[in-house]
């Protein structure tokens, strides 16, 4: 959540979701290492949303990986004063309020329940607040965005959406099918969210999602976070905030301007994850080859999270009210993570 972009003549006061806004691992001791947390503080972020659950010693997905990485993150709350867990909307603002910073744990597959609805309870517990129910491939849940044969939510899936709904956690959408995508909206009670996804009208890729989707999302008083990764926003050679700000504009003219909001999800990678992201998210996360995975593209004007300020400044030249900025710079996502969670 954005409270201030760090650009000279910005004045929006809002917050900013940031969609899964780290998946590197935790640092060693829980320790978080000086140019990450340094960038945090730079970008104006309250809060954002950290993916726990993959790339680590048990493998992608797994209910053991997932408590792995859990515990870290429990390691770094319970050592750093300027880092705490977000387990309530409330927490947001009572965190930013003491200049701290905040992180709403995720998954970004449901892989790590197995298939128990019981885990989901534990994991709750544990501060999991937002799940996606599926990510690329097909699960127990449902099918992500890159099967080959996408089908809608499974009588498991179906129950999970009804159990996340009586917990409090939000039901993520992101790298669902179509069809799933549109079950998870149907079946789900509260409002749900595609917390970090572009728009296929716009650019047709896997990961994007259709007006059909955007208008839904609208209509159950849901969320749709615009993202930041470059070969999703555009297939040409040198990606910019233009581009970002073609699918945020076209997101805000179907589903509305309380409804989107930002959700970065990219980062600029180090030569050192640059050399095996782009096979390790290919053969792991089935990613494929139209899908265009290229590590060393950045979003030019949005290239790192300490350039968070550059959208704001962007959202004001392309004429949206102070109301409407506040809403992208987090009051939307925080509307929809009340509903979902409170």
């Amino acid at each position: 959540m954005l409270r201030r972009a760090p650009v000279e003549g910005d004045a929006f006061p809002g917050r900013a979701h940031r969609g899964s806004a780290s998946h590197r691992s935790p640092a060693a001791g829980g320790q978080v290492p000086g140019p990450w947390q340094d960038a945090w503080y730079d970008s104006g972020v309250d809060a954002g949303s950290c993916t726990v659950g993959v790339f680590g010693p048990y493998g992608n997905w797994t209910y053991q990986q997932a408590v792995h990485d859990l515990a870290f993150w429990q390691r770094r709350f319970d050592t750093l004063d300027w880092l705490e867990k977000v387990r309530t909307p409330a927490d947001v603002e009572r965190i930013a309020a003491h200049d701290r910073k905040g992180v709403i744990l995720n998954f970004q597959n449901a892989l790590a329940i197995e298939d128990r609805l019981d885990y989901l309870d534990f994991f709750y517990d544990l501060g999991v607040r937002v799940v996606q129910l599926t990510y690329n491939s097909r699960n127990l849940l449902g099918d992500g965005c890159t099967e080959r044969n996408p089908a809608g939510l499974s009588a498991f899936g179906v129950q999970v959406v009804g159990r996340m709904n009586e917990l409090g956690m939000l039901v993520d959408l992101s790298h669902c099918g179509m069809p799933t995508t549109l079950d998870g909206i149907d079946i789900s009670q509260r409002p749900v969210a595609v917390t970090h996804s572009v728009c296929r009208a716009v650019h047709d890729h896997a990961r994007g999602k259709t007006d059909e989707v955007l208008e839904a999302i609208a209509a159950g008083g849901g969320y749709f976070g615009v993202c930041m990764v470059p070969f999703f926003l555009t297939g040409a050679d040198r990606p910019s905030i233009h581009d970002f700000m073609a699918h945020f504009k076209h997101a805000v003219s179907v589903a509305g301007a309380e409804s989107v909001g930002i959700a970065s999800d990219w980062d600029r990678l180090p030569p050192s994850v640059q050399a095996i992201y782009g096979d390790v998210v290919r053969a792991e996360l089935n990613f494929r080859e139209e899908d265009a995975i290229d590590p060393t593209l950045e979003t030019e004007g949005i290239e790192s999270y300490d350039r968070l300020g550059n959208v704001t400044r962007a959202f004001v030249a392309a004429g949206y009210s102070d109301a409407e900025i506040r809403g992208f710079l987090g009051g939307n996502f925080l509307r929809t993570f009340a509903a979902a969670c409170d």
